[in-house]
């Protein structure tokens, strides 16, 4: 997945450049290197997003959750095809939960833990943490669970789980 992350931040343009910079003598062929590097950057990033929710950049701010989606941003997939699906748990430090939220269905990636009155934050000290644990579906069927683990008290992302 890392990889696969790294390689597909890489744009069009990018590996145009790049294969300018390399000094072929045939434009044709920078031209055919820059569309066999983006094809196989394609399949890399389609491979692993397959397997790996690309569901990335965490964040939480006053009781909303909101992250990003590789696969549309980096147009693996369409946005259109695409709809997530989380639910909130909270769970001690060695990860068991305590109490869990049922599923909540969207088609963007920012939700409000206002959703789930039944889970109460915790105090800072108390061991507990807010867990988030969020899917993806392109038409496939839900992906494998990314789960979010959040401070008590702090707000912060203090770990993620794929």
């Amino acid at each position: 997945y890392w990889a696969a992350k790294i390689i597909s931040a890489f744009r069009d343009a990018q590996l145009a450049a790049l294969c300018d910079a390399a000094g072929y003598r045939n434009p044709d062929a920078a031209a055919y290197v820059a569309r066999v590097l983006a094809e196989r950057r394609d399949k890399i990033a389609r491979y692993a997003f397959d397997r790996a929710a690309p569901l990335d950049f965490f964040h939480y701010e006053s009781g909303e959750l909101s992250f990003h989606d590789l696969g549309v941003e980096r147009s693996v997939y369409p946005a259109e095809e695409s709809r997530y699906r989380v639910r909130p748990a909270q769970v001690d430090a060695a990860r068991n939960v305590a109490e869990r939220g049922d599923w909540r269905e969207m088609t963007g990636t920012r939700v409000s833990l206002r959703h789930w009155p039944e889970i109460q934050t915790a105090t800072d000290g108390d061991g507990r943490f807010l867990e988030m644990e969020c899917q993806v579906d392109r038409g496939q069927g839900w992906s494998e669970s990314v789960r979010v683990y959040i401070a008590s008290g702090s707000g912060r992302v203090v770990a993620v789980d794929r």
